[in-house]
């Protein structure tokens, strides 16, 4: 299932502080993940890593944002904020379609603004097993074939060298 930024724009999403009125806590998997606020447009993503909340997110405004947006939204550090923006651009290009865009700001400094543009992958619904597929390893092949080697090399004659 893909969603395109025209299929979100159907939805009723404003990037204002009144996000923040229903929003719940999320916190990390990890002990090195911290705890994000999801705003209320998110609540139906109740369990979701902080990178595809931002992605939703973004997918929803149907516009670019910028760190600060994301760390005034999401209640993250700005550091925190510009390490999921590059997550989601250099490492999941495989479920979130994004562009990179700098603009200069009124004092000439460049800032970085992230546009989604599709989210290719649904989250998992929860109760709802992976999908499996049985691949035939390819290390049963290589030892095969190891095995096959290794009986030609013991069983052959060993006898004077020809010269």
């Amino acid at each position: 299932m893909t969603i395109n930024v025209n299929d979100s724009m159907l939805l009723q999403i404003s990037g204002s502080q009144t996000d923040l009125l229903g929003s719940q806590t999320i916190t990390g998997k990890q002990s090195n993940h911290g705890d994000f606020r999801l705003p209320a447009c998110l609540s139906h993503l109740n369990d979701t890593p902080l990178y595809m909340a931002v992605a939703y997110w973004g997918l929803l405004k149907g516009r670019g944002f910028t760190k600060r947006e994301i760390s005034q939204v999401f209640r993250v550090t700005e550091r925190r904020a510009t390490d999921v923006m590059n997550y989601i651009y250099n490492e999941r290009r495989d479920v979130i379609a994004c562009e990179k865009v700098f603009f200069r700001e009124k004092q000439g400094s460049r800032r970085l603004m992230l546009i989604v543009t599709a989210v290719v992958e649904p989250m998992p619904q929860k109760g709802q097993a992976p999908v499996t597929k049985t691949v035939k390893s390819t290390r049963s092949r290589t030892s095969l074939q190891a095995n096959h080697m290794r009986t030609w090399f013991l069983q052959r004659a060993c006898g004077p060298f020809i010269s």
